[in-house]
């Protein structure tokens, strides 16, 4: 995994995302090819649901998006990113 910021947001692995997620932080999702804030693709961000509280509901959110968001142009898995101060 390439290391890098990005206007104002780091790259993490899944594990810190998921991490961070059950924390309740906002994490950044895209497609791995795009890099946040592009003008041609939108980053997604998800935050855990409070009312539900469920540990799968971060992987159900990542692997819709992917089903949806990522193919052989934008990448084939998803990119995760979060503020700097959060990490």
């Amino acid at each position: 995994m390439k290391h890098f910021n990005v206007e104002g947001l780091t790259r993490v692995t899944k594990k810190e995302a998921r991490k961070l997620f059950r924390r309740g932080k906002l994490i950044w999702v895209c497609a791995h090819k795009v890099r946040p804030g592009s003008s041609y693709y939108y980053e997604f961000g998800i935050s855990r649901n409070s009312i539900t509280n469920d540990d799968r509901e971060f992987d159900s959110r990542v692997d819709n998006y992917e089903i949806y968001n990522c193919n052989p142009n934008t990448g084939n898995y998803a990119a995760f990113y979060v503020n700097i101060e959060e990490v």
